[in-house]
């Protein structure tokens, strides 16, 4: 029962040199000066101006209560919050004067900001002066949509806990996705019938998958269902886009599940000495979009080593093996089609070694090394990574990982510090990576830390010369060679509260171009900036040169 209890605990876990370089010195006392960094929130601040106001609900004068006001600058975009009462109000003092963007939020009605002119968008900034007093920056809060239906089986019967998910289609890692899109998933009930809530307006597909997390075994049963889409394909290329505006309800979105014949998976599990990994547990897990993975008949493995892995549905699979306390790893991709799959080896391996030191640029005064972090990122997520892992005070690094290629990156104050290089052996791996073979160790690693990241910076205005915070400004390498996943050479940013746009990325020349009609993570898709190359502008960045580039929206 123990062991079961420890198994269940882990399948858990399972689904859920061009400037000089110096070696710091020893880390200097805290700075007075707080920095903005990711994940950190600073507070403004305090001065003598005030901004109050009402929130109430689109189409009535009702208040809505409990709703979150948050103010942000350029200089602390997390800067304070204040909560609606009983009457919708809301106070904000003790404000500096500057300039300032608004939002509202609440759950079950869609996040608005201050001012924007489309769902979404970016709302306009607000410009205070000491002791001054804005009494009427008031919002209009719409509900969130929701889309309802049945899921049923072949025979027509109702089926209960299918997982039912709205999904977008988005570029990541070299090719078109189904991500997860917002909104809450839903699970059928006895009824078969779903109810996915909180969608903000937007074009979604609906997706029902029943998933079979039973042990598995030997069975002559295969039978099962494949993820459908909407409104009954199991191709995405087939399947429906609804568009859903706010507080609207989509009903009758009904699905007859597709059945399918399911494979099985046979293999030999062996840990790092050849021997039988008995009692560990071999998992299934199909790609579902960047990090998503959902989890198909988990296995056993037999004293002799053996797995059988049932109820497998055609798709892209990885499969990992471990068990807690197993301080080794075996991970391998898997592509289902129509037939068995036998004689699979998963020979697990004990973690390998990265080692190395992080330089900085000389005559900058390093940080304390506890506040940065770095991390071997793989370029498929689910084949696992290693870190982060901290710095020693002498500014050397340990990270541990599982054979594979790995990038190394930066983690920490990102708004002070940035990656300027990864050199292995004296050669520049920042973008090629690392090859870390099964049970080694890779020295000599020098990643190089700079104050005074390359890129471009400006303003962005309409086309009537007014500034246009409600857009992406994109930039990319004119070698197509360089549009590749994970790349440094394509980056974007928006304008902030002063209307300043900043954008990183490694010397070179450049496209850049300001749009409006682009969704987040598109600049990451080849045919995308293809056509983004007509409207751009070429720059030339040199090294830890930052250019000023003014732009107009490209229509």
């Amino acid at each position: 029962m123990r062991r079961m209890c420890a198994v269940s605990v882990w399948l858990l876990l399972v689904a859920s040199v061009a400037r000089a370089q110096v070696p710091p010195p020893p880390p200097p006392p805290p700075p007075l000066a707080v920095q903005v960094g990711p994940g950190r929130d600073v507070p403004l601040k305090t001065g003598t101006a005030t901004i109050r106001g009402r929130v109430v609900a689109d189409g009535s004068n009702a208040p809505v209560s409990r709703v979150d006001i948050r103010i942000g600058s350029a200089e602390s975009p997390a800067g304070k919050t204040a909560t609606t009462d009983a009457n919708g109000r809301y106070e904000l003092t003790g404000l500096p004067a500057g300039k300032f963007t608004l939002s509202a939020s609440k759950p079950n009605y869609v996040r608005v900001a201050y001012g924007q002119t489309r769902p979404q968008g970016q709302g306009k900034v607000i410009e205070l002066a000491d002791g001054q007093t804005l009494a009427n920056i008031s919002f209009v809060l719409q509900r969130t949509g929701a889309i309802t239906g049945h899921i049923v089986d072949e025979f027509g019967d109702p089926v209960t806990d299918v997982q039912v998910m709205a999904m977008r289609s988005q570029f990541f890692n070299g090719e078109r996705r189904m991500m997860p899109a917002g909104g809450r998933p839903a699970e059928t009930n006895d009824l078969g019938d779903y109810r996915i809530y909180g969608l903000a307006p937007g074009q979604y597909y609906i997706t029902a998958t029943l998933r079979n997390l039973m042990m598995g075994g030997a069975t002559d049963d295969r039978s099962a269902y494949s993820p459908t889409y909407y409104p009954g394909t199991g191709s995405v290329a087939e399947a429906q886009r609804l568009t859903i505006a706010a507080g609207q309800t989509i009903n009758g979105v009904n699905m007859t599940l597709l059945p399918v014949r399911t494979s099985r998976i046979t293999g030999k599990a062996l840990d790092a000495e050849g021997k039988p990994l008995a009692g560990a547990m071999v998992v299934a897990m199909e790609r579902m979009g960047m990090m998503a993975m959902a989890m198909r008949s988990p296995a056993q493995v037999r004293p002799d080593g053996g797995f059988t892995l049932t109820g497998i549905t055609p798709g892209n699979y990885i499969l990992r093996i471990g068990m807690p306390g197993l301080d080794q790893t075996a991970v391998t991709p898997v592509t289902v089609t129509d037939g068995d799959i036998t004689d699979v080896e998963l020979i697990a391996t004990r973690p390998s070694t990265i080692r190395g030191r992080v330089l900085v640029e000389r005559g900058a005064t390093p940080p304390r090394a506890s506040t940065l972090q770095l991390a071997a990122s793989s370029s498929e997520p689910m084949m696992g990574g290693g870190g982060p892992a901290r710095l020693n005070d002498d500014f050397t690094f340990e990270l541990k990982a599982p054979a594979g290629h790995y990038n190394i990156r930066l983690m920490g104050q990102l708004d002070t510090w940035h990656l300027h290089a990864v050199r292995l052996n004296g050669i520049d791996v920042t973008d090629t990576g690392i090859d870390l073979p099964p049970n080694a160790i890779v020295s000599d690693v020098a990643v190089e830390m700079t104050t005074k990241p390359s890129g471009a910076t400006g303003s962005v205005v309409d086309e009537n010369g007014q500034p246009a915070r409600d857009a992406w400004v994109v930039m990319f390498a004119q070698d197509a060679q360089r549009w590749a996943s994970q790349t440094r050479y394509t980056g974007a940013g928006r304008p902030n509260a002063n209307n300043v746009y900043t954008v990183n990325v490694p010397a070179g020349d450049y496209f850049i171009v300001a749009v409006t009609d682009i969704e987040p993570g598109e600049w990451n898709d080849p045919d995308v900036l293809a056509q983004l190359r007509e409207r751009a502008t070429r720059v030339t960045i040199a090294d830890g040169e930052r250019k000023t580039v003014d732009l107009k929206v490209a229509r």
